[in-house]
């Protein structure tokens, strides 16, 4: 899969440096780069520009960017390793996220320990807490709540990376006129559907949110529930909103909606229908809309 004339391989380090490059100043905007960088240099090359980054990263003392570059290299990098050896998606998903997520984990503990003196957590949620103030003044959310609930937007900026990856990678490799090799095992993103066990268990999520467990537990356990409850519906949401964008992307190209009209609803989506397109991907379970819109087409014909 890997290429070696001169050619390429210019491209290739020309792509190297570019995904380093977006990957520090856009977030998980350059998971795209990832995916493609991955899938045309040696894991040398990938695993080394990776490590080089975020080394860079903790030198100049941007210890939040070295670990969250670290994150989402590690969940793009395990997920594209286990692709290509045909491992089905699901399952490269999860192990993906957990990489990605120990990763993030591991360097927080190892930086908390250590003599630097650093707290990353003032660092983190200082803004969080600020942005919160402006919009509800009135709701008062302490360092150590947002805390409990790091975990849970931890893996939901991991998971928007994935999705990122698959909705972009195409534009990548034609900006860079890298053809773009076929997995058996490859998610076609249109096709994207949440798994039976994640379904249920976001749902118990969400009814552990607003159950009253302290009716049948102590305090301390209660809270615990509910704190874990949290955090699963914070990712659970995000994932529902990307399985309902996909909805919306596929009924829009099978419909054929204009650029204009489809700009504008992804506008209203991003702003203001943002709850209403995650409910549309948790109904999807039930209802599958791609396949009731097959089915009519076939019994059209």
């Amino acid at each position: 899969m890997n290429t070696t004339t001169p050619t390429q391989n210019k491209k290739i380090w020309t792509l190297a440096f570019a995904t380093a490059l977006v990957a520090v100043l856009f977030s998980f905007m350059g998971a795209p780069f990832l995916r493609a960088l991955s899938a045309k240099a040696k894991p040398v090359l990938f695993w080394g520009v990776g490590a080089t980054i975020v080394a860079i990263l903790f030198l100049v003392q941007l210890t939040l960017g070295a670990i969250y570059v670290g994150a989402v290299w590690t969940t793009l990098g395990a997920y594209n390793e286990l692709e290509k050896r045909g491992v089905s998606w699901r399952i490269t998903s999860l192990i993906a996220l957990l990489l990605g997520a120990f990763f993030a984990v591991s360097c927080y503990i190892a930086v908390a320990k250590s003599s630097l003196k650093i707290n990353l957590a003032e660092q983190l949620t200082t803004p969080i807490l600020q942005a919160l103030t402006q919009i509800n003044p009135d709701e008062k959310i302490t360092l150590e709540q947002l805390i409990q609930y790091m975990p849970g937007a931890l893996i939901a900026t991991l998971i928007c990376s994935l999705a990122v990856g698959f909705i972009f990678e195409a534009k990548i490799f034609q900006l860079f006129q890298f053809k773009r090799e076929k997995i058996i095992s490859s998610l076609k993103w249109l096709e994207f559907r949440l798994p039976d066990q994640f379904i249920w268990l976001a749902l118990c999520g969400f009814l552990f949110c607003v159950l009253k467990t302290e009716m049948f537990l102590n305090v301390t356990s209660a809270e615990k529930i509910k704190t874990i409850a949290i955090n699963i519906s914070i990712f659970s949401a995000v994932a529902f909103f990307l399985q309902g964008i996909t909805v919306f992307e596929y009924l829009t190209r099978f419909y054929r909606v204009g650029l204009f009209n489809k700009s504008l609803t992804y506008l209203l989506i991003f702003i203001w229908l943002a709850p209403a397109v995650g409910f549309i991907g948790l109904i999807d379970y039930w209802a599958d809309f791609r396949k009731m819109v097959r089915k009519n087409l076939s019994q059209k014909a």
